[in-house]
């Protein structure tokens, strides 16, 4: 009976000890359970992150892509491999491009444009991370378009490809050409009235030159006649004074000669006092008419002949560093004018060329016959002419 109890006893106490083992594990499994239902609510919290995550990525996605769609602009993405990864839109139209073309080379479309350098450009860009611009044309037309090209960089600005873009330009080009020719035409015209401006200048110019020489000359000739005036005022009042010695001489000569005609000695004296004195009535004759108080007296006169007497009285007007030479025509007409002022004329032109010759120089004194036909000289007749010129 004893060794019953014990094993009853000793079976209780087993039976204890399992039991109190059974409601440490079941505590554990409630702990345990606690634990997964705190996990399955977190997981839960990061599901529902990841699927609001996820709804703004394809969102984004859905953005983006409609982005691409809606611009005009012709893109294409390479990656770091320069193969094609996507594409917008309008890029088809301009290179033909399918969804079967994503992974090809770019080098594989570089042939549908007429630049040839597309495949270094992107390599470039790649390689150096910095942008390129170029104008460039399809192969098969005339669009003119700005093609740039840029490093593709992730939000951590690391380069992982390409992106190139290609916009018309055509018609800014062509209003760019037209205003460039319409600003080359306004230059050329400007250049062409700023030439005629400065020929007119230029020829107004010469003209208001040629009018203060004109004016100067004319004012030293007016300087000139006034001096020939006042020296003829001077010289007519000399002449006057003197016109009355030589007469006085003459009378008395000619007395003397009739009384000594029977010494011939004196007599050819008397003569060489009679005919000096004539001279000097000529002289004075001269001199009245250089002053213009004698009439004009027009008469057939040898220019040959008149001419040597006159260059006598040139060459005591004229300075000693001009000399007067003469050059008779053997042939020259008879001339009808008046000796006096031709003498007057020959006598303002060497002191127009005296001016003119300040250093000294020759005055030459030439005759010659003249025919002026008809046009000529509208003012004179046409006949024939004898004519004296001087020349330096």
């Amino acid at each position: 009976m004893e060794t019953a109890n014990e094993e009853l006893r000793s079976f209780n106490e087993a039976f204890q000890s399992a039991n109190d083992e059974l409601q440490a594990t079941n505590e554990e499994l409630e702990t345990a359970q606690e634990e997964m239902q705190s996990v399955n609510e977190g997981l839960q919290t990061i599901n529902a992150e990841l699927t609001m995550r996820n709804e703004q990525l394809n969102a984004l996605n859905n953005d983006f892509h409609n982005l691409l769609d809606s611009t005009r602009i012709a893109t294409v993405f390479l990656d770091r491999d320069l193969h094609i990864t996507r594409f917008t839109p309008s890029i088809t139209t301009l290179f033909h491009l399918r969804d079967t073309d994503r992974g090809r080379r770019i080098t594989d479309i570089a042939s549908r444009l007429r630049y040839t350098g597309l495949p270094a450009d992107v390599a470039t860009v790649r390689d150096e991370e910095r942008v390129l611009e170029r104008e460039v044309r399809l192969a098969d037309g005339d669009a003119i378009f700005l093609m740039r090209v840029q490093p593709y960089r992730t939000l951590d600005q690391t380069v992982e490809g390409v992106v190139v873009t290609f916009v018309e330009i055509t018609a800014g080009k062509r209003s760019q050409i037209v205003v460039e020719e319409t600003l080359r035409t306004l230059n050329v015209s400007l250049e062409r009235r700023v030439v005629e401006r400065t020929t007119d200048l230029q020829a107004v110019n010469r003209a208001l030159t040629q009018h203060i020489e004109v004016r100067q000359r004319a004012e030293e000739m007016l300087r000139q006649s006034q001096k020939t005036e006042a020296v003829g005022k001077l010289t007519g009042g000399i002449a006057h004074d003197f016109n009355n010695l030589p007469g006085v001489i003459i009378g008395n000569v000619e007395l003397l000669l009739d009384a000594v005609q029977e010494q011939p000695v004196l007599a050819e004296l008397a003569r060489d006092i009679l005919d000096s004195a004539l001279s000097k009535c000529k002289l004075t004759y001269r001199l009245l008419a250089f002053a213009r108080k004698l009439p004009l007296v027009p008469q057939v006169v040898d220019l040959n002949a008149l001419l040597p007497g006159q260059v006598a009285m040139l060459d005591r007007a004229l300075r000693q560093e001009i000399s007067v030479t003469t050059t008779l025509a053997a042939d020259v007409w008879r001339t009808l004018a008046d000796p006096t002022q031709i003498g007057e004329a020959l006598l303002n032109l060497a002191l127009n060329a005296r001016g003119a010759t300040p250093h000294g120089g020759r005055l030459g004194i030439e005759t010659a016959n003249l025919h002026l036909a008809i046009g000529m000289r509208p003012r004179l007749p046409t006949r024939r002419w004898a004519t004296t010129s001087c020349c330096r």
